[in-house]
């Protein structure tokens, strides 16, 4: 899925994501942001069942400790972990979302 803001089109409707690395919610406590910070709001007009599988490239040299990346989601009631896997040779960390 492009990190760029562009659509992915698909038989079951279109995915969107939005990249804005100045602002956001603050992360939870005892975790950091990398440089520059990074949101990602991802939306989609397809209908599905969660949980939805989400995997996101980073690059390591964004992060004082990149073998501890992990994937958060503020659903409305602040951040949670859906962190499922961490790939650090591949630089690609996923997770499981309900919305």
């Amino acid at each position: 899925m492009p990190a760029d803001g562009s659509g992915v089109a698909g038989a079951a409707g279109v995915v969107s994501v939005g990249v804005d690395g100045s602002t956001g919610t603050p992360p939870p406590t005892g975790f950091r942001l990398g440089t520059p910070p990074r949101y990602y709001e991802i939306q989609t007009t397809a209908q599905f069942m969660a949980p939805v599988g989400v995997c996101i490239a980073y690059d390591p040299a964004e992060y004082q400790q990149p073998t501890q990346v992990r994937l958060f989601h503020d659903a409305g009631q602040g951040w949670q972990d859906v962190t499922t896997s961490v790939d650090a040779a591949s630089h690609v960390v996923c997770g499981a979302v309900e919305s």
